[in-house]
């Protein structure tokens, strides 16, 4: 990897920038280099080569446009708003170039836990390991103990420093690092609102939220903190042993036990600390999936994580009981390791990590407070932070059993619920509230575009056609790979799909038209038809699943144990 830059490379990575994209301070737009001939990208690849050779940058690769983007809350909150940096253009494709290196080298060592910005993986895969493994538990009266957690600003706030260190010890030739460090050197970065400009200001810590290196260098960080962590006991599950599922930097710990978690909690809160990142314990929650209930308390410093009967990972709800009701009803409205983790079908799970969306996953309180106690120092020890107040823990349980974990002398809150990687998950592991709160969200929409578009005459029917498409059906269906098809479910996305498409077609239900007259006279196949296909599409996806991928091992897996009565 040590070897010059090659025209194929260049072309490859020009070839696939977007038309649209935005430019950088030198006001290099894409169609510039998407024109370009032979002659052309031979000169840029000579640019690139005397970058790779002399590890030097131009100036303008290393000045960053930040761009707030609104989040929600106050808007006069600075912290409701997420910065976009704009780069170079030419030094984005140079930054690509060099990403392709990197992950070469690092994907086959990152871990099968981690599933965001890898290839191949994405929100569904981790939302299915979760929703499933809580499920087989809930079945089979196995309890897990759960702990939601959030980094502080994680992105912004890495320590260079330990990146590169990080990036060294999985293996980046020191040509290829040289090359990624030129481009942050003497990296300046200015605001830019409204057309106006800030004065430019140094950029010391942290990645460009823009830059395609920042992505796989995130991913990396958080895996050496995801395996430093590791030492208490996860949860198994068909043979295989998951403590953590991460999605970039949403992160869910699972353990067999509150104790459990909290020791993978405390461990990754140490791991986050040490790398310069904090848990954000007020987006932070725990939940216990178990058939009776089970307290669950867990700290982050001395803050203490809620305890909730549902949490929204990844966009869908997820319950204490295990259910996919709840998340369909919703859409249609609207260093841890070691102790004991869950097991599921033979496989030990104590983590699941998207990015830095991490859950610590335990069979008991006193494990997940070891695995969080874990979690943290190995946070602490690479200078991140937990965020307490982000933070929660969860037990799934079929009695009520208390989680008290804590983090740096704060407790986390113990909830019922929590929202993961967009999806809320209860205490019992039952899908009804994720699926009200759907259905709720894409409630809440019709009315508001109702007022503004739908129903204006003057807009055609293929532009209102394009509004259902573009924002009803994705807010409705988030998710739903993970839904069960009761008849009531049926009935209510039938419901509340028909609803809108008579508001597009003009109609209400005084016109007496039937829903297949609808359906036909605007073109539209059933939206149940369209889920039902995508549900089918998963499941080949998981049946082809290659061994080693989590997704596909607890699909295969069956927990030990037997099903109570009832």
């Amino acid at each position: 990897m040590d070897c010059p830059i090659s025209g194929a490379e260049v072309a490859e990575v020009v070839k696939q920038l977007h038309s649209g994209g935005a430019p950088g301070a030198d006001e290099v737009r894409p169609g510039y280099l998407k024109a370009m001939d032979v002659v052309g990208l031979s000169w840029l690849t000579r640019l690139y080569n005397i970058a790779w050779s002399s590890g030097a940058v131009p100036r303008e690769w290393q000045t960053g446009v930040v761009v707030p983007i609104f989040k929600k809350g106050d808007l006069r909150v600075c912290s409701n708003y997420r910065g976009i940096t704009l780069l170079s253009l030419p030094g984005k494709v140079y930054s690509k170039v060099l990403e392709r290196r990197v992950r070469s080298i690092v994907e086959s060592q990152i871990e099968e836990e981690q599933c965001g910005f890898r290839p191949g993986g994405g929100t569904v895969d981790q939302l299915y390991t979760l929703a499933r493994v809580m499920e087989g538990a809930w079945e089979f009266a196995q309890p897990i103990h759960m702990c939601f957690m959030d980094l502080e600003k994680a992105y912004n706030l890495v320590p260079r420093g330990t990146l590169w260190g990080t990036l060294h010890e999985y293996g980046v030739g020191s040509f290829l690092l040289r090359a990624i460090q030129s481009l942050y050197q003497s990296s300046m970065s200015l605001v830019r609102i409204a057309g106006s400009k800030s004065d430019l200001f140094p950029v010391r810590v942290g990645l460009h939220q823009g830059c395609s290196l920042s992505p796989v260098r995130f991913i990396t960080f958080m895996d050496r903190i995801s395996r430093r962590s590791r030492g208490v006991e996860c949860v198994e599950f068909g043979g295989r042993r998951i403590s953590s599922l991460l999605f970039a930097d949403d992160v869910v710990l699972l353990a067999s036990s509150s104790a459990d978690l909290q020791l993978l909690l405390g461990r990754f809160a140490a791991e986050c600390d040490a790398a310069g990142m904090r848990i954000c314990t007020s987006k932070s929650e725990t939940i216990v999936l178990d058939r009776k209930r089970v307290a669950c308390q867990l700290r982050v410093g001395g803050e203490v994580l809620p305890q909730v009967e549902e949490f929204k990972y990844l966009g869908v709800l997820f319950t204490s009981e295990g259910r996919r009701d709840r998340e369909i009803d919703r859409r249609i409205g609207s260093r841890s390791r070691g102790v004991e983790c869950v097991e599921f079908g033979g496989r030990r799970i104590s983590s699941l990590l998207f990015a830095d969306d991490v859950v610590l996953l335990a069979s008991s309180s006193s494990d997940l407070q070891l695995l969080l106690g874990r979690f943290a120092a190995e946070c602490e020890a690479a200078g991140m932070r937990i965020s307490t107040s982000k933070s929660e823990t969860m037990v799934l349980d079929r009695k009520r059993v208390a989680c008290q974990l804590r983090v740096g002398g704060e407790v986390l809150p113990q909830v019922e619920e929590f929202k993961y990687l967009g999806v809320l998950f209860t205490s019992e592991g039952r899908r009804d509230r994720e699926i009200d709160r759907r259905i709720g969200s894409a409630s809440a929409v019709m009315p508001m575009l109702s007022r503004c578009v739908v129903v204006k005459r003057e807009l055609s029917q293929k532009a209102r056609l394009s509004i259902y498409r573009s924002i009803y059906v994705p807010i409705l269906t988030y998710g739903h790979e993970l839904w069960v098809m009761t008849k009531r479910t049926r009935s209510r996305i039938q419901a509340a799909e028909m609803s809108f498409l008579r508001r597009v077609a003009g109609l209400s239900l005084r016109d007496r038209v039937r829903s297949s007259d609808i359906r036909e006279g605007l073109g539209v196949e059933p939206l149940l038809l369209r889920i039902e296909r995508s549900q089918l599409r998963w499941f080949g996806h998981l049946v082809r699943m290659p061994p080693g991928r989590l997704p596909g091992e607890v699909f295969r897996a069956c927990p030990a144990g037997r099903r109570p009565p009832g």
